[in-house]
C-alpha cells in the first residue's frame, strides 16, 4: 500500500508561463463545491493543507502539492495538483475564460498526468461540465477515475444507486466510479491504492 510520508505546497500557477513540469502527476478536477480540498487533506492526512472554505471558487489557480511516499519501502516522489473548480458564482465571465484556458493549456500538455480525479457530488449528479470535461479527458487521452464524494450524506443503497446514474450520465463503467467521504474516510484506500498503481 502506498504510505503518504510527508506533503508540502509548492506552488500556484495563475497562468501558463506558471505551470511546472517534469513530475509525475496526481490531478484534482471538479466543480467548486466538489469537495477537492477536503479529499486532498484526507488523503494526505493533513486537514490543513489545502484550503477548505464555504465560498465557491476559493482555488481560482494550478495549486501544487509535492508529496513524499513509499511503496513497498521505495520512496515515491510526485505532485497532487489541485485544479480551479468550475462554475463559481463569485468570480466574472473573463476570469472564467482565463481559468478555463489554463486548465486546457495544463490537460493538454498531459505528459506528466498519471491519475486525474473528477469529483462530483454524488447527491448532485453530473453537471453540463462535468460531462464537457469528460469528453475533453476522452479526447485528449487523460487517464481518469470519477470520485463520487461526500458519501456521508446518504445511506449504501443511495450510495450505489448514485454511481449507477453517474456512471449512465457519463457513459462510463461502474468500477471507474469511487465512492468516498472526506469526514468519514470512506474509500481512502481504493483512491491511494488507485495511486499506487499508477505511480509505482
Amino acid at each position: 500500500m502506498l504510505k503518504i510520508k510527508t506533503a508540502k505546497f509548492v506552488k500556484s500557477a495563475v497562468d501558463v508561463n506558471g505551470l511546472l513540469r517534469g513530475t509525475p502527476s496526481v490531478v484534482f478536477a471538479g466543480k467548486s463545491n466538489s469537495g477537492k480540498s477536503s479529499l486532498i487533506n484526507m488523503l494526505l492526512n493533513n486537514s490543513k493543507l489545502a484550503r477548505t472554505g464555504q465560498t465557491p471558487g476559493l482555488t481560482q489557480c494550478v495549486n501544487y502539492f509535492d508529496v513524499s511516499s513509499s511503496i513497498n519501502n521505495i520512496n515515491k516522489n510526485f505532485f497532487f495538483v489541485d485544479l480551479p473548480g468550475y462554475g463559481y458564482a463569485k468570480s466574472g465571465k473573463a476570469k472564467t475564460k482565463d481559468f478555463s484556458a489554463l486548465v486546457e493549456a495544463y490537460l493538454t500538455d498531459n505528459s506528466d498526468i498519471k491519475q486525474l480525479f473528477l469529483l462530483i457530488d454524488i447527491r448532485n449528479g453530473a453537471s453540463d461540465n462535468d460531462r464537457m470535461l469528460v469528453n475533453f479527458l476522452n479526447y485528449h487521452q487523460v487517464p481518469f477515475t470519477v470520485i463520487a464524494t461526500k458519501a456521508d450524506k446518504l445511506s449504501k443503497v443511495q450510495q450505489f444507486a448514485g454511481r449507477r446514474v453517474l456512471a449512465g450520465d457519463l457513459a462510463i463503467g461502474e468500477q471507474n466510479i469511487l465512492i468516498t467521504s472526506s469526514q468519514t474516510k470512506q474509500g481512502r484506500d481504493d483512491v491511494l491504492s488507485l495511486i499506487e498503481q499508477k505511480i509505482n
